[in-house]
């Protein structure tokens, strides 16, 4: 039988699977049954052991805090626990803990603060409205005007490149036109 892949599993699926557990049939024939992989089965059943139903429920998205990362990431690294046990303990997905672990390792624990989501805007400095912020100190509005000056005089500058390379092209073409005669 083929193997069904989930992003998400719902709770059905789940207290399925503890129901067919604890009816006394193995992770094995769970997942033939149910047409899931042997090691996601055995995911649930574990978790199911550890916390009971309450860790079924999917959770929400939480931001963590660096000390609780932290806190995490030294359990793994200094107490030898597996990234699976952590997650287990600390009611976190396997993921999360393994992608801490992994930044700390390579990078140090600096990588565990929090950035700021989402995509980047595309002039930091500029407000959203049009008018200019009046939170800005007069030397650093002058700053401001002057980069946005220098934007403006760059982007002149290639508009006028480019209309001489059109030109160019343009050119040669015209020439080999022939001309229209007037009769």
């Amino acid at each position: 039988m083929e193997t069904k892949k989930f992003n998400h599993y719902s709770l059905e699926i789940k207290l399925e699977i503890i129901r067919l557990y604890e009816s006394g049939l193995g992770c094995t024939s769970i997942s033939r049954i149910l047409g899931l992989t042997t090691s996601r089965v055995s995911f649930w059943i574990r978790r199911h052991v550890e916390y009971g139903d309450e860790c079924l429920v999917r959770g929400r998205n939480k931001s963590r805090s660096l000390d609780f990362k932290s806190s995490v990431v030294r359990d793994v690294l200094e107490n030898h626990l597996s990234c699976e046990g952590a997650s287990i303990k600390y009611h976190l997905h396997p993921a999360s803990v393994h992608k801490w672990v992994k930044s700390v390792v390579k990078d140090g624990y600096g990588t565990l603060i929090g950035r700021k989501q989402g995509r980047p805007r595309k002039h930091p400095m500029q407000s959203r409205s049009k008018k200019s912020s009046p939170s800005l100190d007069p030397s650093a509005r002058e700053k401001e005007l002057e980069r946005q000056l220098e934007d403006a005089k760059m982007e002149i500058e290639y508009l006028k490149k480019l209309r001489a390379l059109v030109q160019e092209r343009l050119q040669p073409e015209q020439s080999r036109r022939p001309k229209s005669s007037k009769n």
